[in-house]
């Protein structure tokens, strides 16, 4: 019986021969494949038998680096070879062995080959792949009960490429919903399934267990994940998600997940995003959550503040304000997140200029590296030996403020030149006129 997946693939030595058990014969046969007829995105596919051998060291390192080379040539930015096609069967066999460490990163990278999470048409070798990694149907659906929680969060991306099997697929994933108990597979069978629906344009159904998902889960970031899905239903037929929910979920969830250590701000960030142009809407929802009293949902509101800025237009003035008061208010972490957001929001960081000021004058004027984020010192001293601007400083000195330009010559002064203190003086063009003596006698100090 030849291996599936591999019908028609060159062989040095006759069909490859049968199978016993999906542990210790994981990789029989695999020295019968002609690698080096085959190809991947560095050439002949020759070192392909090393890697999948590495895929089983008991060694998680050796694991890793086996993993990140696979993904480097055979299956590079998403592409798929025929060498890609022919080690499916020996990747199906590593995962079916539930005795084998590292099986969920080997899932993950099966549904991509198998074209999960793609949105275009395959090419030649990707419908292959897909039809090769959607005939493991069966073992997906066992995976969907494995005893490693990490391999059932994968396996639900895996489900996707299942593509003539999605209502099943569909009907398999809230059925294990009920009796998962691991929240981060929770999470995966959400996205799952609003993926199926968006699929199949038919968000009523998806939209109504997900409003079930909002009202008994228990989990703070799961019912986030499953709002945000119900916002990208909402173009597929789906019911409408109202701000207020948003903000209700989120002000009684708040506290629980900074006692659970759960980051919202991800989550947000994609609550956010599914959006998309209700511009006043994300403003409404980012406003109320940077005004909470709870610190958890403040912290959670700030990249997403960023995210919204950098990408859309209008008048986000009192926005970036809230942003401001975390960076003097705050405790350390927001404060150092506060900081790194309104650097990215370059001249639109203007409304925050006084609090940038507050916090750089009330701060040490160069501190090293790894006490950055309890502070917002002028320079920073990395590990390396050398130094750069800090975050706060090049967020003052993008949004144009003159208060940044005598805090940028005495860093034109110091004894280790900022290797970046040049970008943010240009960017003030003849406003730093009176920089130039100073930065003449420093470009004569500096080495050839």
């Amino acid at each position: 019986m030849l291996l599936p997946g591999l019908k028609g693939r060159t062989f040095r030595d006759g069909p490859v021969p049968r199978m016993a058990d999906s542990g210790a014969m994981a990789l029989a046969g695999v020295d019968e494949v002609a690698w080096d007829l085959l190809s991947h995105a560095y050439g002949a596919a020759t070192d392909v038998p090393d890697l999948l051998r590495a895929l089983t060291d008991p060694d998680p390192a050796v694991r890793e680096n086996a993993l990140d080379a696979m993904y480097g040539a055979v299956h590079h930015q998403g592409d798929v070879y025929d060498s890609t096609v022919a080690v499916i069967p020996f990747l199906l066999r590593l995962v079916a062995d539930r005795r084998r460490p590292g099986r969920a990163a080997v899932v993950e990278l099966l549904a991509g080959i198998g074209g999960a999470g793609d949105t275009g048409p395959p090419t030649a070798e990707g419908a292959r792949a897909g039809e090769a990694v959607g005939a493991a149907y069966p073992l997906w659906l066992e995976l969907l009960s494995d005893h490693v929680p990490a391999v059932r969060a994968a396996t639900c991306f895996a489900l996707l490429a299942c593509r003539d099997r999605a209502t099943g697929a569909a009907a398999a994933l809230r059925q294990r919903f009920e009796a998962e108990g691991d929240a981060r597979t929770r999470t995966a069978i959400v996205g799952a399934v609003a993926e199926l629906a968006r699929r199949a344009d038919d968000g009523a159904a998806a939209g109504s267990w997900l409003a079930g998902v909002l009202r008994d889960d228990p989990d703070p970031g799961v019912c986030v994940a499953a709002l945000t899905q119900a916002n990208t239903l909402a173009a597929h037929g789906g019911p409408p998600v109202a701000v207020e929910t948003a903000l209700t979920l989120l002000a009684e969830r708040g506290a629980g997940a900074q006692r659970r250590r759960v980051d919202l701000g991800k989550q947000v960030l994609g609550l956010s995003r599914s959006m998309g142009d209700q511009v006043a809407a994300r403003v409404d929802l980012l406003t109320a959550l940077l005004r909470s009293p709870d610190r958890g949902c403040r912290m959670s509101a700030l990249l997403p503040a960023g995210d919204l800025v950098e990408g859309w237009r209008a008048d986000f003035v009192p926005l970036i304000a809230l942003v401001a008061e975390q960076v003097t208010l705050g405790p350390a972490a927001t404060r150092a997140r506060a900081v790194r957001v309104l650097e990215t929001m370059d001249v639109l960081a203007a409304p925050a200029a006084d609090a940038l000021v507050a916090a750089l004058e009330g701060s040490a004027r160069i501190v090293d590296e790894s006490a950055m984020d309890r502070r917002s010192p002028w320079v920073v001293r990395w590990q390396s030996g050398g130094s750069g601007i800090g975050p706060a400083l090049c967020a003052l000195a993008g949004a144009g403020d003159p208060r940044a330009l005598p805090m940028l010559a005495w860093a034109l002064e110091a004894e280790v030149l900022p290797r970046n203190v040049g970008e943010y003086v240009g960017r003030f063009g003849a406003r730093a006129a009176d920089l130039a003596p100073l930065i003449v006698r420093r470009w004569r100090d500096l080495r050839p």
